[in-house]
């Protein structure tokens, strides 16, 4: 399986929802998941990307400061170069996207997807909130004019967080055994939302390449797939390590 065939289901799995410029179905549940900023920007960490015991590459997510605003990007790479990159504008202290681009290539093509988000009258958007996402497709990789390019609006439901900050804001909540949130995440480049539920489970210990790591275990439920995460108990949560079924996320560390 290549890298971008292991990436584009690595985070959530998106279940396809049919689309159309209506907010989705109503989830009571749902609310804005951010607690507290945990990380003091700018910030870096690697991972190793596992599928078993064979490595199949490196994982870097960074946070940046812009102002007001904080940037969150994400670089997956593989051995043969092929690559996933994204990064994402957001709110300094609500993590609501603003803006956001994806690319992903390997030695066939690349797959580009670029979203701004905006406040519409509800009108044109039942919550008031779009994501206009174009996609562009080159093949070869480094060509510069797109072989297709597609460009619609999709509308954002009230508490929703653009997918590729998930292993950000993950660590933005309450972390207390027991404590269960919902939320929806927007996956622009399937143009589609989801909700999501965190379930902290309980705190255990881990090993890392810096040793015996004390870590919160926290269940993603997307649809009827559950993944799991470990973060660190220390104030900065970072994530220690992640399973999402296809690839196992595991922090290199000093």
């Amino acid at each position: 399986m290549t890298l971008r065939r292991l990436l584009f289901a690595a985070i959530l799995a998106p279940l396809l929802l049919a689309g159309a410029c209506k907010s989705d179905d109503a989830c009571p549940t749902c609310t804005d998941i951010v607690t507290a900023i945990p990380w003091s920007a700018p910030e870096t960490h690697t991972y190793r990307l596992k599928d078993g015991d064979e490595d199949r590459g490196q994982a870097v997510l960074s946070v940046q400061q812009d102002g007001d605003r904080l940037v969150l990007a994400q670089s997956f790479r593989d051995e043969k170069n092929n690559s996933d990159e994204s990064s994402v504008t957001v709110d300094g202290a609500t993590l609501k996207p603003q803006s956001s681009t994806r690319t992903v290539i390997d030695s066939e093509l690349r797959k580009l997807a670029e979203t701004s988000y905006e406040d519409v009258e509800t009108g044109k958007c039942s919550s008031g909130r779009i994501a206009n996402i174009k996609q562009s497709t080159f093949e070869p990789p480094n060509d510069e004019k797109a072989d297709s390019t597609r460009s619609n609006p999709l509308c954002v439901p009230e508490h929703s967080y653009d997918n590729d900050t998930s292993l950000f804001i993950w660590r933005t909540i309450k972390f207390e055994k027991g404590y269960i949130v919902s939320y929806r995440t927007v996956l622009a480049n399937r143009r589609s939302t989801q909700m999501v539920t965190l379930n902290v489970r309980e705190q255990v210990t881990i090993e890392t390449s810096a040793g015996e790591v004390d870590a919160w275990v926290v269940d993603i439920q997307a649809d009827t797939r559950t993944q799991r995460a470990w973060f660190a108990t220390t104030p900065d949560h970072r994530l220690l390590r992640y399973n999402n079924d296809s690839l196992v996320f595991e922090i290199e560390e000093n």
